[in-house]
This record gives C-alpha cells, sequence and structure tokens, in this order.
C-alpha cells in the first residue's frame, strides 16, 4: 500500500522524530550549568599556570639584564655602570635614562650603557606589569630598577656604595642585588632605594614589586635571579597605598611604605631586602 505525504501516520512519526532529536530548555539549562563547572575548575588553574609561566620569564629577563651588566664591567677594567639618578629622572651615560612614568618610546632603554650589550627592549620589563605611560595607551617600556647599593651617589642613605665588581664583598656577588622588580606604582627613575643592614630604617624607601602572587624578581651580582615571597603584607597593602598616590598627582616623588615594628613578618620582609644591598667598607 502506497503513502501518501498527507497519509496521517507519517506525519506523527516524523514530529516524534522531531521531538526526539531536539533539546528540551531543562536539558540546555543543565549543559549550560555543566559548562560553568568545568569552567571555575578550569580557570583557577589556568591562571596559576599563567602566573607561573610570567613568574618563570621575569626571572630569565632579571638574568639576561645581569649578564649584560657583567659584559659592561668587563668592557669597562671591573667598573660598574652607573646608577645615577636625580628627582625622578636617571641621569644621562646611566644604565637607563629618564622617567618611566612619562617615557613614550624605548629612547630611554637606547640611550643606556647597557642597551650595546642586549638590545632585546623586553628584557626591562616584568611580564605581569601592565601598567601604562601616562597620558598614554602604551605599556611602560621597563618594571626592573637597580639597587641604590650599586654605584649610586647618596652620601647620607648609601654610605658605601660599590663602584667596581672587586667592592662586592659584603654580601658578596651571590647575596648582593642588582637589579630588582620594583612596584608599578613605585617606579619612576631606574634606581630602587634599598637602605643597606645597620640603618634601622622601618619603610620601605622604595617598594620592591609583589606581582606573581606576592613576590618579587632579584637579579643578583653572581648573574642569578630568585624570587622573593612576600610573608608580610606591607608590601601588598603599600602597592595599593602608592597607586592611589599616583592617581591623585603621577608626579609624584615619595614613594615611602612605612613598615609597623610590631609585624615581625613585614620587618622579616624589610630586613631581607636590606640585607642584599651590596656596600664598600673603605676601612677594610
Amino acid at each position: 500500500m502506497i503513502r501518501h505525504a498527507s497519509d496521517p501516520l507519517r506525519g506523527q512519526m516524523r514530529s516524534l522524530t522531531h521531538r526526539a532529536a531536539a533539546f528540551t530548555l531543562i536539558e540546555l539549562l543543565v549543559v549550560i550549568a555543566i559548562i560553568a563547572i568545568l569552567a571555575g575548575m578550569l580557570l583557577p588553574a589556568l591562571g596559576r599556570a599563567r602566573t607561573k609561566a610570567e613568574s618563570t620569564q621575569c626571572l630569565g629577563n632579571a638574568r639576561q639584564l645581569t649578564l649584560a651588566w657583567q659584559l659592561y664591567a668587563d668592557d669597562n677594567a671591573g667598573t660598574l655602570a652607573p646608577n645615577e639618578a636625580s628627582g625622578l629622572v636617571s641621569q644621562n651615560l646611566s644604565w637607563i635614562t629618564g622617567d618611566v612614568r612619562v617615557d613614550a618610546t624605548d629612547r630611554s632603554l637606547e640611550t643606556g650603557v647597557l642597551w650595546p650589550y642586549n638590545r632585546s627592549p623586553g628584557i626591562y620589563r616584568c611580564p605581569s606589569d601592565r601598567t601604562r605611560v601616562v597620558a598614554s595607551r602604551r605599556l611602560r617600556n621597563r618594571s626592573f630598577s637597580m639597587s641604590t647599593g650599586v654605584a649610586h651617589l647618596n652620601p647620607t642613605r648609601i654610605p658605601f656604595p660599590v663602584y667596581r665588581q672587586s667592592q662586592i664583598l659584603e654580601p658578596g656577588p651571590a647575596a648582593a642585588s642588582v637589579f630588582v622588580d620594583e612596584d608599578e606604582w613605585s617606579n619612576q627613575n631606574g634606581s630602587i632605594g634599598i637602605e643597606p643592614e645597620g640603618t634601622g630604617e622601618s619603610q620601605h624607601w622604595n617598594l620592591p614589586g609583589s606581582r606573581h602572587g606576592g613576590t618579587a624578581t632579584l637579579g643578583f651580582a653572581d648573574s642569578h635571579a630568585e624570587a622573593f615571597r612576600w610573608r608580610g603584607t606591607v608590601i601588598r597593602e603599600g602597592s595599593r597605598t602608592l597607586k592611589t598616590r599616583f592617581f591623585a598627582d603621577p608626579g609624584y616623588l615619595d614613594s615611602s611604605v612605612p613598615v609597623p615594628r610590631g609585624s615581625a613578618a613585614d620587618v622579616a620582609d624589610l630586613r631581607r631586602m636590606q640585607a642584599t644591598v651590596p656596600s664598600f667598607r673603605a676601612t677594610r
């Protein structure tokens, strides 16, 4: 028997097939809920993986900068790259020039004395630093600064800076910091102020970074790099304070952050940084 397209039985079968192939609203909601749960499980893991990757790259950048710094000293009979600054600006003939907050080109990198030893602008930055130049969409070209214990003249706060490789004695090269991943709201000229041990200071003169899950990257005089994880809360809270200060006045000069003497963890963080400042005592 031949049935035509208008046959009622054939129409019923087609309707049943269509309903079986379609999703109900409840089924769609269940699928969406499952996707949301999976995303909630995966996103934190992806975030941690990204943080780890950026931290690894930041360590590599610090090592590359320190190698350039060593090559400069080798070519200059052991004399270290200058690290002089005035106010917000690093001076000419220093390892870097200008003020990172307003430098809208890579000129400040290219005029630094380390540039001939590694012409990759990327090594001057922490990949997690997304801070932009004032009045520009351009990302800042630098996150690393050089310790004020290295070739920096400030007799009041840094009485025994090192100017030659042979002067890196207290501490020795493996423990003497050269480059520090500075907090983005503290960063201005190319020097990060860190007073040496024994000063009794209870503040961060300039603030080290706290990216990568509350750590800062340091490059040392023997060319290795480390990530310092902060035990206290002052450095991370201080970053928020300096950010507020920055948006109130992008040209502010004072980047200091006090450290409460009663907070053992925060005092330990400060002393840990101070212990890395190289010092040469002429009386030795």
